[in-house]
């Protein structure tokens, strides 16, 4: 998977979760504690692809990244295809695979940049 297709992958579970938190709750303060919360991991996700060193360097080739990246943009055509047929769920479907998209490579690459501490030699 090259960094702009994942960093492209990044940015739509983004956009999807900000839309689906904005047109699935009403307005008020937990919509903007959502929406706050997906950019917040959004922001993760593209500064990890945008500066890997960052974070140690992931290995964006691995079969976790492979898989991240082509599975947002089939959760955002599944949005769009459920849509056509019933706009609350699609919002949802929106909201919900954005958010756990995010979080997910948002987990990934932070575990990545703790997991690997330098041995002190001794």
């Amino acid at each position: 998977m090259t960094r702009i297709a994942l960093g492209a992958s990044a940015v739509l579970a983004t956009l999807m979760g900000v839309v689906g938190a904005v047109t699935s709750f009403e307005e008020g303060a937990f919509t903007v504690g959502t929406v706050l919360i997906v950019l917040a991991l959004g922001s993760v996700a593209i500064h990890a692809v945008l500066s890997p060193q960052s974070y140690r360097h992931p290995r964006f080739t691995g079969t976790f990244y492979r898989v991240w990246g082509i599975g947002v943009p089939l959760l955002a055509v599944a949005a769009l295809v459920t849509s056509a047929f019933a706009p609350e769920t699609a919002q949802q479907v929106a909201y919900w695979s954005g958010f756990a998209s995010v979080a997910l490579l948002a987990g990934a690459v932070v575990d990545h940049r703790t997991a690997r501490t330098t041995v002190s030699s001794r």
